[in-house]
């Protein structure tokens, strides 16, 4: 997700010094979960469907944040 929005920010793919700028992989503690998996079958089986896919979308929101968000 982070190379995606770094992308998009800076309109070529970042380096991994770039990453290592913007993201802190030091920190760990005890019982940290590595990643999380969903599984949306039952959501699915009771007729819902995802309406927008992350990659189209995520250009205009990095875009939005890039003008609107205040530092």
């Amino acid at each position: 997700m982070v190379k995606k929005v770094l992308t998009y920010i800076d309109g070529y793919p970042p380096t991994k010094s770039l990453i290592n700028d913007f993201c802190d992989f030091s920190y760990k503690r005890e019982g940290q979960d590595v990643r999380y998996s969903l599984n949306d079958t039952k959501l699915r089986n009771l007729g819902w469907n995802n309406k927008c896919n992350l990659d189209n979308e995520l250009p205009s929101i990095v875009e939005y944040y890039k003008n609107k968000f205040i530092w």
